[in-house]
C-alpha cells in the first residue's frame, strides 16, 4: 500500500509540474490548441519572461515525464516482486486507485480554479 501511495503522489506531482512548465515557463500557444478559438485570440503573444525561461520549462517538463514513467516502473516492480502477473496487476484495486486519486486531484484543482475565476467575475470592482 505504501508503494501505491508513493506512486500516486509521484503522478500528482508530475501532473502539476507539466502544467506549471507549460503555463509558467514554456508559454506556447500550441499546447493550448484545444481551447476555443475566441479564447486563444485574446491571449497575448509573450516573449520569454527572462532569459532561459523556455529551457527551464522544458527541463521541468522532461522531469515530469520521467516522474510519470518512474511511477509506472515502481508500480510494476512492486507487482513483480509480489508475484503478480499482468492480469492481477490490472485488477489490483490499490493500483487502480492511483487513477482515481489522480482524477480526484485533477477535479479539485479544476474546481478550485473555477471557483476562484467565478469569484473574481462576480465580485464588484474586480478587474478582468
Amino acid at each position: 500500500m505504501a508503494v501505491t501511495l508513493i506512486a500516486a503522489v509521484m503522478v500528482m506531482a508530475a501532473y502539476f509540474l507539466v502544467l506549471y512548465a507549460g503555463v509558467a515557463f514554456i508559454q506556447d500557444k500550441r499546447f493550448f490548441s484545444s481551447a476555443p478559438k475566441e479564447n486563444l485570440a485574446v491571449i497575448p503573444d509573450r516573449k520569454e519572461r527572462f532569459r532561459g525561461a523556455h529551457a527551464i520549462g522544458w527541463i521541468i517538463a522532461v522531469i515530469a515525464v520521467l516522474l510519470f514513467i518512474a511511477a509506472a516502473v515502481l508500480s510494476a516492480w512492486d507487482g513483480i516482486k509480489r508475484g503478480f502477473g499482468f492480469k492481477e496487476f490490472l485488477l489490483d484495486s490499490w493500483r487502480c486507485s492511483i487513477l482515481w486519486r489522480y482524477m480526484t486531484y485533477s477535479f479539485l484543482i479544476g474546481y478550485c480554479s473555477a471557483i476562484r475565476t467565478s469569484f473574481r467575475i462576480i465580485t464588484p470592482n474586480s478587474r478582468v
